[in-house]
């Protein structure tokens, strides 16, 4: 199933943000993260993010997400683990999504 985002809604991956991450941000990158096995791996051993995450391509992983299961996710049982320590940890060591043109990251 293919899905679409509103018009100005843009979906983008972003290193080195400092604004807090909504929960659709959260849900989002979680998503992300929990498709690089060695993430999920480290998150069920150790409980917590790697510091550093391996690899590239998060951008395009994430617009293929959004086109496929849109913007608010039901999450996983591997995303909802990624999405909790993501949490606890509240930093995204290899970046995180941004959704520009929404309530969660307003564009100027």
């Amino acid at each position: 199933m293919s899905h679409t985002y509103a018009r100005g809604v843009i979906p983008v991956w972003a290193l080195g943000e400092t604004r807090p991450m909504s929960d659709r941000e959260r849900k989002l990158t979680s998503a992300v993260y929990a498709q690089i096995p060695t993430v999920l791996e480290h998150v069920r051993r150790e409980g917590r993010l790697p510091r550093n995450i391996p690899g590239g391509g998060r951008e395009l992983g994430l617009r293929v997400l959004v086109q496929q299961r849109g913007l608010d996710l039901q999450l996983t049982e591997a995303e909802k683990e990624i999405y909790g320590a993501l949490g606890t940890s509240g930093d995204a060591p290899g970046g995180r999504a941004v959704l520009l043109g929404t309530d969660d990251h307003p564009a100027n």
